[in-house]
């Protein structure tokens, strides 16, 4: 009797496990693929791996110079449609973006103060992993 009770709990259980196996549950789920964005500015060097990121702790930096209270920069997004937008966190610096063609673009700093500007630019596009650089804008 202990023998036909077992063969009733293994048969239910098998059948789950086939209905996991065949739903593919085991699978990790796709990743989105990741905007690109580039600016002409220079580039940060990249420290040691820090974090799992193979580009290095600081790599996702850029920094510029300027001598008075404007700067201008421009670079590029992929997908071309993709949002691009500066943020402050002091919200000193007026921005403003332009479009220059399919995937180029170029930001108008204002009002930046002397010493550095600390800025965060990030792009985004629906069915994209979105994408954000930290620039510092020195002005003298």
């Amino acid at each position: 009797m202990v023998c036909s009770s077992i063969g009733r709990v293994r048969a239910p259980a098998a059948l789950v496990l086939l209905c996991f196996a065949a739903c593919g549950g085991s699978e990790p789920p796709a990743r989105a693929p990741r905007v690109v964005l580039a600016v002409d500015l220079q580039r940060q060097a990249a420290g040691p791996p820090d974090g799992g990121l193979d580009q290095g702790h600081g790599a996702d930096g850029a920094f510029g110079s300027a001598t008075g209270s404007s700067f201008r920069f421009t670079g590029r997004v992929k997908p071309g449609g993709a949002r691009v937008r500066v943020t402050d966190p002091r919200s000193r610096v007026r921005t403003r973006i332009g479009r220059l063609g399919p995937g180029r673009f170029v930001v108008r700093l204002e009002g930046l103060t002397a010493g550095v500007n600390r800025l965060r630019l990030s792009a985004s596009r629906e069915g994209y992993a979105p994408r954000t650089l930290d620039l510092r804008i020195v002005r003298g």
